[in-house]
């Protein structure tokens, strides 16, 4: 079993991952990665190494991606269409005049 180093960018804090491999891609370290720290759950970000090989004696730098993954929309809902029912018009109201003159 090989041990290899990474980090995270931006953290100092260095984590380990075991392998059978001696050499890895990274591609193949990525998927140890994300196996490691979500298990049995599904990923919400991807990460990325941007070296073509990895030895168990080096500290590699590791990226976070968060558009790797796109998120479920959530469904949107068709607005029923109603119909529009006939409605008699009320008759038009009197218009009554309206005087402001003051009586004494």
């Amino acid at each position: 079993m090989f041990t290899y180093k990474y980090h995270f960018e931006g953290s100092s804090s260095i984590w380990t991952v075991e392998s059978e491999k001696s050499v890895l891609t990274s591609a193949e370290l990525c998927e140890l990665i994300l196996k490691s720290i979500f298990k049995d759950e599904k990923p919400t970000c991807g990460v990325q190494c941007y070296k073509d090989s990895i030895n168990p004696d080096e500290d590699v730098s590791i990226t976070r991606d968060f558009r790797t993954f796109n998120k479920e929309k959530p469904k949107v809902k068709t607005p029923k269409v109603k119909k529009r029912r006939w409605r008699s018009r009320s008759p038009q109201r009197q218009r009554v005049p309206i005087y402001n003159y003051r009586y004494y």
